[in-house]
Order: C-alpha cells, then sequence, then structure tokens
C-alpha cells in the first residue's frame, strides 16, 4: 500500500513537471525510478496515465481523473508532516536556492552559510549557475539574481546592489596610450 502512496506522489509530480526526468530532479529520483513507478501504476490499474512521444507528454482521460484526487493525497501527507513540524522550536525542512556562480565568493554566500549554521535543521542545495533557472518547474524556493528583471509573476525584493569597476594592471597600462575618455578603451583587451 505505500509503494502506492508512493507512485501516486510520483504521478503528481509527472504531471506538474512535465516529464520524467524533470520529475526525478524534482523528487531526487532517477528517471528509470520515476519510470518504474509510473509503469507499475499503470500495469497495477490496468490504464495508460501518460499520452507519450518523443516529444510531449500529456495526461491520458483516465490520468486527468486520476489526478485532483491524488494531488489532494500528496497536499495531505505535506499537510501532515507540516504539522509536526510547526511544534518544533527550529524550522526544519529544505531550502533549495539557486544563485550565479561568482556568488560563491560574496558576502551573500557567507549569509546563507551564517543562517544554515544558526537553523541545523534546515538542509540548504544552493544551486550555482548563470543560467536562468525555471523556478516553479525545477522547485526552487528562492533565486538571488542581478541586473534587470523580466515581468515575472514570482515576487522579487532588492536585497542589494553592486558597483563596477575598471580595473587594470600599471604595466598594462604602460604598453597602452593614456586612457582619457571612455572611447579610448575600443581598443584595449579585457578578460
Amino acid at each position: 500500500m505505500i509503494e502506492d502512496y508512493r507512485a501516486l506522489a510520483v504521478f503528481v509530480a509527472v504531471a506538474d513537471n512535465g516529464s520524467f526526468t524533470q520529475a526525478g530532479r524534482h523528487l531526487h529520483l532517477s528517471t528509470s525510478v520515476v519510470s518504474h513507478h509510473i509503469s507499475r501504476l499503470e500495469e497495477k490499474l490496468g490504464i495508460s496515465l501518460f499520452f507519450r512521444s518523443t516529444r510531449a507528454m500529456s495526461l491520458t482521460p483516465e490520468g486527468e481523473r486520476m489526478l485532483a484526487p491524488a494531488r489532494r493525497m500528496v497536499i495531505a501527507a505535506e499537510q501532515a508532516l507540516d504539522s509536526l513540524s510547526d511544534e518544533s522550536e527550529q524550522p526544519v525542512g529544505e531550502l533549495r536556492i539557486t544563485a550565479p556562480a561568482f556568488w560563491d565568493a560574496t558576502e551573500f554566500n557567507r549569509r546563507i552559510w551564517r543562517f544554515a549554521q544558526r537553523f541545523p535543521q534546515i538542509r540548504i542545495k544552493l544551486h550555482a549557475t548563470d543560467d536562468q533557472r525555471d523556478l516553479i518547474k525545477e522547485g526552487f524556493d528562492l533565486a538571488l539574481r542581478f541586473g534587470e528583471l523580466s515581468d515575472s509573476n514570482l515576487k522579487s525584493k532588492r536585497i542589494g546592489s553592486f558597483r563596477r569597476v575598471l580595473v587594470s594592471s600599471p604595466q598594462y597600462l604602460k604598453t597602452r596610450p593614456p586612457i582619457k575618455h571612455p572611447d579610448d578603451l575600443q581598443h584595449c583587451e579585457f578578460i
């Protein structure tokens, strides 16, 4: 019976994420394990839950009927677990964060790890990448970004600012004509 509940939770994740691979990432399972759960559930029920092609996946009518009750089961399980953690003096759970790779050496990164030390029952998963991630599909709780934000339904808040500074080694400047105007930078080498 517990295996059935697990398979239903995997089914909801696949439906919500749109693919076995994305559901696996969300659940921290391999794609083959996700596929195994779905196959066993379909075999037990004697139906197909998804239409599959090489490019797309969608729910069958039977899958559509099953999704809402299965989602309620997953939500109920999460509420049951949350009700126990509400009694704890300390926050508990997992916090998934995505941030640019260069932030690893910034004050923001140090603050995240101070937070982790203060609340040891929170598991922090920090995904450092310069690629923009789909926060909803990939299950991120927080994204640290810089620059102009595109229009979004996500909530955002400015937490700091950066200043850019142009620097050069004295040796390099000796090899160049004097730089007196920003236009003089056009012929310089940059890293």
